[in-house]
């Protein structure tokens, strides 16, 4: 299922003319440009009273990083978009926290969890 998200968010055309394919698991890299995405994943199992379930959660939390706070908000909608366009998954819920600004890295970040079930 990650391949599948990360691909319908590199193929989404308005959020990669802001990030390109920077899109990184749990890192920023050295020298990085922004903006950019970093993301990490969690699986949760579900369970029925008749056993395993074929319908599948997984949790993704999402870190926005930009010199503004207005690139983070399209890159936020765009993001939601491009997921709940694709016909891969059967529901897609987010939160969201403004973080505000870094002063460690001199960015503004934006938090997103996500519940993707599918």
């Amino acid at each position: 299922m990650i391949p599948t998200i990360l691909n319908d968010l590199k193929s989404y055309t308005d959020l990669t003319n802001l990030v390109q394919q920077r899109i990184y698991r749990n890192y920023i890299p050295e020298n990085a440009v922004y903006p950019l995405i970093t993301y990490d994943v969690e699986h949760e199992p579900q369970n029925t009273l008749a056993g395993p379930s074929s319908l599948q959660k997984w949790v993704l939390t999402l870190q926005l990083y930009s010199d503004t706070q207005s690139t983070n908000t399209n890159i936020r909608n765009f993001i939601m978009e491009a997921l709940s366009l694709s016909s891969n998954y059967e529901s897609v819920n987010l939160s969201f926290e403004d973080d505000g600004f870094m002063d460690e890295i001199d960015k503004f970040r934006v938090s997103i969890t996500m519940s993707i079930w599918g």
